[in-house]
Order: C-alpha cells, then sequence, then structure tokens
C-alpha cells in the first residue's frame, strides 16, 4: 500500500522540481519500464509539456501499460497538444481495453455507439459496456442501462434497464439514482434513437 504512496510523492516532486529528479525515471524508461514511463508522461504533463508527455504515454504504452495507452488515447481523442485523430484514439482504447482498462473500454463503447472514429455499431457498444458492467464499473452499467431504456442497439427492456440503473447507483455512480433515470427505465422522457 505503500508504494503507490511513494510513488505518488515521487511524481509530485518530479514535477516540482525540474529535470534532474527526472533522471532516475528516464534511465528506468529507457530500459524498457514502462511504468516509469507513464510516471514520466505524468510529470510532463502536469508541466504542460504535452509532446513530450504523449512520447512518453506512447512508450508506456508499447510497453504493455493500459493507462499509457488510455492516456494517449484521451489525447488524440480530444486533440489535446496534438492534431485530434479520433480513429487512433479507437486503436489505443481499444488496446487499453484488451489490457484491463475498463473507462478505455468505456470510451471505446462511446465511441462505436455514436461512430466517432470507429464505423457505428450499437452492438459493439452494448458488449463492452456489458463487459465492463460484469467487472463492476458503475459507468459501463449505465451506459447500458440507457441503451436498454431507450431501445439503442437492443430491444427496449425497462426491466433489464432498471436493474442496470440500480446496479449502477449502488456502485455509487449517482446519476444513475435520479428519479428522472428510473423514468427512462419506464419508457418516460427518452428518445436517444435519433443520435
Amino acid at each position: 500500500m505503500r508504494k503507490p504512496l511513494l510513488t505518488s510523492l515521487f511524481i509530485m516532486a518530479m514535477a516540482t522540481s525540474g529535470a534532474a529528479a527526472k533522471t532516475p525515471l528516464r534511465a528506468a524508461c529507457e530500459t524498457g519500464d514502462a511504468r516509469a514511463c507513464f510516471d514520466l508522461g505524468l510529470a510532463h504533463a502536469r508541466g504542460r509539456d504535452l509532446p513530450k508527455a504523449a512520447a512518453f504515454y506512447d512508450k508506456s504504452c508499447r510497453g504493455g501499460l493500459a493507462r499509457g495507452c488510455f492516456f494517449l488515447g484521451i489525447l488524440h481523442l480530444r486533440g489535446i497538444g496534438m492534431r485530434r485523430d479520433a480513429p487512433r484514439a479507437a486503436r489505443l482504447f481499444d488496446r487499453a481495453c484488451g489490457g484491463g482498462h475498463a473507462t478505455a473500454c468505456n470510451m471505446l463503447g462511446g465511441m462505436y455507439l455514436k461512430g466517432i472514429g470507429v464505423p457505428r455499431d450499437r452492438r459493439r457498444a452494448a458488449a463492452l459496456f456489458d463487459a465492463t458492467c460484469k467487472t463492476g464499473n458503475a459507468r459501463g452499467c449505465h451506459a447500458l442501462g440507457m441503451m436498454y431504456a431507450a431501445g439503442i442497439g437492443l430491444r427496449r427492456d425497462g426491466k433489464r434497464a432498471a436493474a442496470l440503473f440500480r446496479e449502477a447507483c449502488e456502485k455509487g455512480y449517482k446519476t444513475s439514482c435520479s428519479g428522472r433515470v428510473k423514468g427512462y427505465a419506464k419508457g418516460r422522457g427518452l428518445d436517444m434513437r435519433q443520435r
């Protein structure tokens, strides 16, 4: 339990003390330590050097660290510090998702749902949300519940939607706890088919 705290403190010290403090992490990154590359990416992002952050996230991703792929995907999806590239973001989220990063799976599901950077594929979106929900991810449960409530890519099923909203709410996703969402499960106030 102490290791993450020490790592966080080290990263904060790096971000405020300049390049000299980055040397041990840089050496570790150069020897193939994907976590060290990711930590360098965070330090550069905090220092607002986004091109360097992206380069280190890329190294960590190529080294097999799912979080590195996810963070690089966010930069590409939003065009932060680089040209917006939704197809590349989708590939990075797919790699991160394959590495067990639930938020990346949800992001990729949203991209398939809306056809951003990938062909619209609502069944694939539902499968991604379902997989993350089964791992305990509340956002995945909520997103799948919305698809069932609106009948998007799935047959409309208010009972299934209500169960998913309840599960997401119990896992702390407050949006799923609202009365409005409970109304969606009953087919009231929601028509997302045109979106």
